[in-house]
């Protein structure tokens, strides 16, 4: 616990001034009120310095000297400036002695919670081992070729690559999952104090609608313990339209129609970044792009010029994803090349068919499939049925409401909801990749009427007095959500035990104990032997994990028995045999010369 607190101090302390910079860039004052703001340039900062630590990658490993490095350089920029100074003396105005207790009750129970056992399945097939990668080695020539999964480019896993070292190794696979968490039920707490007060905007109940369908599909599935970049997609899908929402404000947008503030960039610029850590994130720029452009005060060269500036965030992925797999778009097979390193366009072609063949049939296609058939069968499950059906009522209650009467920020929010779920319908039909799209069907309907229901709802068991001053209102609401969490994450730990207590063959290891989790999370299962938890829709299962080590072509690596998760065991390690025209680049130089196709070899010099 100790150890992601640190690190989430060192994370928020730096993305909040890298992204306060930003803010002071663009002018931004459409932030009625100041944790709004700064929860903003929280994510943006992060954002800017993962996708920073993923172009590096390329060139370098992300070691810590690297990744902190970086963070002191960008940081230290950023506070050179008189509005980011500002905005962190501003902290000081808000610090009152209930805010900072209830504030470290949430910090410590959500860190707390984040160092139990790892469930999810990808983060133990592929997230933990990429990250590693990108710590130990860098963005390596041909790395898809030892795994297709570690051809995938995210600057989230960048992000998270400087804290995998020394003792710390195997132990930051939920690092960057809890702090999103964190930082959302901050955020949630903000928007549910101002409804509870009477003085929320529309934007506060959207905030609210949104977050309530993340928090249950996150928690559901264990994400806030993971490394899954979905996550925070699905939570800056959600700040996208929010954010448009707030700039969209009539009195805001008259501000800055006579001033040189360019806050309708920030949508923008929140939806690059997201892009940066999934490419499912693309719809989001193009809704983003379009509202920027008609909704900015800007001459139209400036904002061509501001938005090409704002498209250097998505550099590094086509660069990352080039060099690891010869596919800028990774698995799209998009302007793929036939390089020895490569994994070529049938390849590609070949996992995105398979991403999109699991989504639709939740298992092999069965024969005789079409395009279209899979239809019926997908929305029998009943998850999905309760998923369409409860976003379809949202939805009719948007339009019985007249919700896009509200202003024209709503149609651009709808046209991101119906074109986001249009997308993922068509290319990957699930909840895991949708997610960010499906929270904005209840924040469009809470937003539409919201504000009619507070004002009929009598608040009978809220005392006045009590919730007079908005940082007393605030503190009741953050230990009130520090107790659900605490609630859930005992609920969890001890299913668990009462799971093992029933498998004679298995038993809990010390390092989840209470005591060692107030130092540091437990490390990930990394020799044969440990104790394994798989978890996803379809099961769960105790057991341990057994390694193989196997050699091709002088390449010595471990292979989990069976095929399955590598966890944390030494790189290399693929669930696959590696095939056999897979060759070291330069034997000499080992893993960090890359890999290549011994067919493909030619004169390694010219490559």
């Amino acid at each position: 616990m100790l150890f992601y607190l640190a690190s989430w101090i060192l994370l928020v302390v730096s993305g909040a001034a890298v992204g306060s910079a930003v803010l002071a860039i663009t002018k931004s004052s459409i932030f009625s009120h100041f944790g709004d703001r700064i929860i903003t340039a929280t994510w943006l900062g992060l954002l800017t310095i993962g996708t920073i630590l993923l172009g590096l990658s390329v060139v370098l490993p992300l070691s810590p000297a690297i990744g902190f490095g970086l963070m002191a350089i960008l940081t230290t920029a950023a506070l050179s400036a008189k509005a980011v100074r500002r905005d962190f003396r501003m902290l000081r105005l808000y610090r009152t002695n209930s805010l900072v207790l209830s504030l470290g009750m949430l910090a410590v129970v959500a860190a707390l919670s984040s160092t139990r056992l790892v469930e999810a399945f990808d983060t133990g097939f592929y997230h933990y081992q990429l990250t590693r990668w990108l710590s130990e080695y860098g963005t390596i020539r041909g790395l898809g070729l030892i795994f297709p999964n570690f051809g995938f480019s995210s600057s989230w896993f960048a992000l998270a690559a400087p804290f995998d070292f020394g003792p710390f190794q195997g132990r930051v696979a939920a690092l960057l999952g809890g702090l999103a968490i964190f930082l959302s039920l901050l955020h949630f707490a903000l928007a549910v104090s101002r409804i509870i007060q009477r003085r929320a905007d529309r934007a506060d109940w959207f905030l609210a609608g949104g977050y309530a369908l993340i928090f249950p599909v996150c928690f559901s599935w264990a994400f806030e313990v993971s490394l899954s970049p979905d996550v925070p997609a699905w939570i800056l899908t959600l700040l996208v339209g929010w954010l448009m929402l707030l700039t969209g404000h009539s009195g805001l947008r008259k501000r800055s129609a006579t001033g040189s503030d360019d806050s309708a960039i920030l949508p923008l610029i929140l939806a690059l970044g997201a892009t940066t850590l999934k490419l499912s994130a693309a719809p989001i720029v193009f809704i983003a792009g379009l509202f920027y452009w008609f909704n900015s005060s800007a001459k139209w060269n400036t904002r061509l010029v501001s938005a090409s500036i704002a498209s250097l965030l998505l550099v590094p992925i086509p660069a990352a994803s080039f060099t690891s797999s010869g596919c800028p778009f990774y698995p799209n097979p998009l302007l793929c090349l036939d390089v020895p390193w490569g994994r070529g366009k049938a390849a590609a072609q070949i996992i995105s068919a398979d991403i999109t063949e699991w989504a639709r049939w939740r298992g092999p296609t069965p024969s005789g499939a079409t395009a279209w058939n899979w239809i019926v069968p997908w929305i029998s499950h009943l998850d999905n049925l309760v998923l369409i059906s409860f976003c379809a009522l949202c939805l009719l209650g948007f339009v019985a409401a007249r919700g896009w009467r509200a202003g024209e920020s709503f149609l651009y929010v709808l046209g991101l909801l119906l074109g986001g779920t249009a997308f993922v319908f068509v290319m990957a039909p699930n909840a895991r990749f949708g997610a960010g799209y499906l929270s904005l069907y209840p924040a469009l309907f809470l937003a539409a009427v919201g504000p009619r229901l507070g004002g009929l709802v009598h608040w009978q068991l809220v005392d006045p007095g009590r919730f007079r001053a908005p940082s007393t209102t605030v503190a009741y609401v953050l230990v009130g959500i520090a107790g659900l969490l605490a609630i859930d994450a005992s609920v969890r730990e001890l299913t668990l035990r009462r799971e093992l207590r029933s498998l004679t063959n298995l038993q809990m290891p010390k390092d989840p104990d209470l005591v060692n989790r107030l130092l540091w999370p437990p490390v990930l299962a990394r020799s044969t032997g440990d104790l394994i938890l798989i978890h996803n829709r379809r099961y769960n299962r105790l057991e341990r994990l057994e390694l193989e080590t196997e050699r091709s072509n002088g390449i010595e690596y471990r292979r989990p028995k069976g095929g399955g998760q590598c966890w944390g065991a030494a790189l290399p390690c693929a669930p696959n045999p590696l095939q056999n025209d897979v060759r070291l680049r330069f034997p000499d130089n080992g893993l960090r010369s890359g890999l290549t196709r011994s067919g493909n070899l030619g004169d390694a010099s010219k490559r």
